[in-house]
């Protein structure tokens, strides 16, 4: 007479089909949670090389600090007039580099909340300081004047996007900076 199966044999088929997939399913998980770590850290790393970057907002001050003194001379250049003042031209390119956010805007649902609050806000504000620098070359291009409530709003926006450039590049970095350091 045949035998069926017994119980230990019919155990050993099914762990035999089980463990093999098991491991597939944890193993895929396993790569794919790592791949999902390293486009984090790479977006995280590709943000705050750019937030960085941002050399130009000096020269916007410097610019807005020059008009706002109207000849451009400061008390230091008040007290030494060897010194020659030049006329001091907004940058012909974006104050910001806004490309890479522009870009990865759909990837910043990687970034922690806070990280994602600081870079939305940094970039933003980043974005009007961006339109106004726009303006104020073609007002230049035009030959026309720009009216100073704007120069003022715009040194404003300047030292909002300061400090959210602040904000946001210690957001960036948190894992790396101890919460209790004040950085004022």
């Amino acid at each position: 007479m045949p035998q069926g199966p017994t119980a230990v044999e019919l155990l050993l088929q099914f762990f035999s089909l089980f463990v093999p997939a098991l491991l597939a399913v944890v193993g895929s998980y396993t790569v794919y949670s790592q791949k999902q770590a390293d486009k984090k850290e790479a977006l995280r790393s590709a943000i705050r090389t750019e937030i960085e970057s941002a050399e130009r907002l000096q020269h916007i001050g410097s610019y807005l600090d020059y008009e706002r003194d109207g000849e451009g001379a400061t008390d230091e250049e008040d007290e030494n007039e060897d010194v020659e003042s030049e006329k001091k031209n907004m940058p012909y390119s974006s104050a910001v580099s806004t490309s890479l956010y522009e870009g990865q805007s759909i990837e910043l649902g990687f970034l922690d909340e806070k990280e994602r609050t600081a870079v939305v806000n940094y970039y933003s504000n980043a974005i009007i300081l961006n339109d106004m620098v726009s303006s104020i070359r073609e007002f230049e291009t035009n030959g026309a004047e720009f009216p100073s409530s704007e120069y003022r709003y715009m040194k404003w926006q300047l030292d909002r996007v300061r400090g959210l450039r602040k904000s946001a590049l210690i957001q960036l970095d948190s894992d790396k900076v101890p919460q209790d350091t004040d950085f004022d």
